[in-house]
């Protein structure tokens, strides 16, 4: 990708999304994190504000977006488009989306210091180890979901990434057979577990609960 740059990842559970966004934080590339089904009128707005140089995006949604395909891999593609470079604050690493407002072009600026210690903090408040296996659930562009990422690789841990709805039965069984240790949820997952009895399930891996956005 050449000089340092904005790139605009629209993510979903996936690997593409992950080695995407490891990828670019590596090479000092600025990822700015979006869902993959982002309303296409607020996805132009953004576009047009924050102007970025390339696109990482599901290979299913490519010919969505205008650009030249200059590299694919794990099922997505990187789309080279016509904007210009922008000037960039040397300590910007990543941009998100502001919780919770879905029609807000606003983004929160995160620096590199910010996320190495947010990653570092919660290993060690957690005590983390690489024998730890998160079921990674919530969307990556939310914070929350961000940091049970940099965390657990932090420590050098296995993440078990879930398309699944808590409600289907595949989830749960996956839950057992990937012997996943840890699940970080919004207020409205607990609803649903607490009506799905988890708390009578027979899951002795499971070892942490944590809750973000209430």
């Amino acid at each position: 990708m050449g000089n340092r740059c904005l790139v605009l990842i629209l993510c979903s559970n996936s690997i593409g999304t992950i080695s995407g966004f490891i990828g670019a934080l590596s090479h000092r590339i600025v990822p700015l994190l979006l869902s993959a089904d982002i309303d296409k009128e607020l996805f132009n707005r953004l576009y047009n504000i924050y102007s970025p140089e390339y696109l990482w995006v599901p290979e299913e949604h490519t010919n969505q977006y205008s650009g030249k395909v200059v590299f694919s891999d794990q099922g997505f593609c990187l789309i080279q488009t016509t904007c210009p470079p922008i000037e960039m604050n040397d300590n910007l690493a990543l941009l998100l989306p502001t919780s919770g407002s879905t029609g807000s072009p606003k983004l929160v600026r995160h620096s590199y210091e910010n996320l190495e210690a947010s990653a570092k903090n919660v290993a060690e408040f957690f005590n983390l180890s690489f024998a730890d296996r998160p079921a990674i659930v919530l969307p990556m562009q939310y914070t929350m979901r961000l940091s049970v990422i940099t965390s657990h690789l932090y420590a050098g841990c296995i993440l078990i990434l879930f398309t699944e709805s808590l409600t289907d039965k595949a989830f749960w069984q996956l839950l057992k057979d990937a012997a996943v240790t840890s699940f970080t949820g919004v207020p409205y997952s607990f609803e649903i577990l607490d009506k799905l009895r988890f708390i009578r399930m027979d899951l002795p891996n499971l070892t942490l609960l944590s809750q973000g956005g209430g």
